[in-house]
């Protein structure tokens, strides 16, 4: 039988590099599950909702940088992708990513039951983990707002005595594991951490009123576990060593270098159809 993957994908603003892939990606051992915050028009992702395989989940959320709405989008899709068929590996990737390996080289690199994920023992956990944050709305996210966006409302009010709570029993004490936010998981290593997520209510608490715990929390479930599955690097390429941060790909000869590479996929890559018809061009051609 045929391995089936879902490509779960945080959505906001690349709707032409998300359709793109998903035309590149359009056998039936892919399935898409898409996200599409809901600060966002939805309206811009008609095109890659008209793919048979692409599915617009109904439970948007909005998601802030470095809040736990991205774990809450994450944990979506997970149950999105769950009950929409028996998928084999679950990879999470973003609208602005691409392939930088053929289907089927992306299809023989996952036969193994290897899990792509980053998690290393953290080593600023002490602020990260151990300090309380919440990233979660206008009023309270470190970057730019509009200051007329900066109002507290009902939501942020009951979240701040989450928080107080929370601070009165402290945080749950565990090894923190960090590592990209970008990983592929086995049917298993979901299971797993959707029961986790599900039944561990003090330690979803203690990442909630983390800081960018996209990069910690499912790191940390798998770290927990030690060497209950084997562990490769994280699937996706990118630079934060370049302006912008992450470095977004424009040059076609940097991007075809980089098929050479151990990953799957690349970002950013930015909204150029050109561009993505060459870089599939030459995947084609592997």
């Amino acid at each position: 039988m045929s391995m089936k993957i879902a490509l779960l994908v945080v959505a906001c603003r690349a709707p032409v590099s998300l359709e793109a892939l998903a035309g590149f990606l359009a056998g039936p051992e892919f399935a898409f599950f898409v996200h599409v915050d809901a600060k966002a028009d939805i309206q811009l992702f008609a095109e890659v909702a008209r793919h048979p395989h692409v599915h617009l989940i109904g439970d948007r959320g909005k998601v802030f940088w470095g809040g736990f709405s991205m774990i809450e989008a994450e944990i979506a899709l997970l149950g999105a992708a769950v009950e929409g068929g028996e998928f084999d590996r679950f990879a999470l990737i973003s609208d602005d990513t691409f392939a930088i390996k053929a289907p089927d080289e992306i299809k023989r690199r996952l036969e193994a039951e290897d899990l792509w994920i980053g998690s290393f023992i953290a080593p600023d956990s002490d602020w990260r983990y151990d300090k309380f944050f919440f990233f979660d709305s206008d009023a309270t996210n470190p970057q730019h707002r509009d200051v007329r966006l900066r109002a507290f409302a009902d939501d942020e009010i009951s979240a701040v005595k989450s928080l107080e709570r929370l601070r009165s029993v402290g945080k749950a004490r565990l090894q923190v594991f960090h590592g990209p936010q970008w990983w592929c998981l086995t049917r298993e290593a979901v299971a797993y951490v959707l029961e986790c997520h599900r039944n561990s209510a003090h330690v979803r608490e203690s990442f909630r009123f983390s800081a960018v715990p996209d990069e910690s929390y499912i790191q940390t479930l798998i770290g927990l576990e030690g060497d209950r599955w084997h562990r490769r690097k994280c699937p996706m390429h990118f630079d934060f060593s370049r302006q912008p941060k992450p470095f977004v790909f424009r040059e076609l000869a940097e991007l075809k270098s980089l098929v050479a590479s151990d990953a799957l996929f690349v970002r950013k890559i930015p909204e150029d159809r050109l561009l993505l018809q060459e870089l599939q061009d030459i995947l084609s051609q592997n």
